[in-house]
């Protein structure tokens, strides 16, 4: 399963959605987003009890296309559950996310085109 860690540790993590799955994204690169992708974002504190709280967050690229879009729905459904209904859940749209979810990312938001497949390899 992506996301058998999720939200076991304070932090952020990001997952991608890509050919339908869901792929963890390198901390490098966190903050990139494609246009014509979904991501995961799940942000995870721990609270002055030592309780985890968590803050999932589901972002959809402008050019994302309407299967991505409802698997990424669907991951964030799936994801819930695993953290038994604790995540406060949001969608962010491109363009238009929450203070919050950009805050996430100290150096800001970076949106790029998705590479179009490589014709030599189809």
């Amino acid at each position: 399963m992506a996301f058998e860690d999720a939200g076991e540790r304070a932090g952020l993590q990001v997952w991608r959605v890509e050919n339908m799955e869901l792929v963890p994204v390198p901390v490098s690169l966190y903050g990139g987003f494609y246009s014509g992708d979904a991501y995961l974002v799940l942000k995870t504190q721990e609270n002055r009890r030592g309780t985890m709280q968590h803050h999932l967050h589901y972002w959809i690229g402008s050019d994302c296309s309407q299967d991505e879009r409802g698997a990424a729905a669907i991951f964030a459904v799936q994801m819930d559950d695993f953290l038994q209904g604790k995540p406060v859940q949001n969608r962010e749209v491109q363009g238009h996310e929450s203070r919050t979810f950009s805050g996430y990312f100290k150096t800001g938001l970076k949106y790029m085109v998705t590479p179009e497949p490589d014709s030599s390899t189809r």
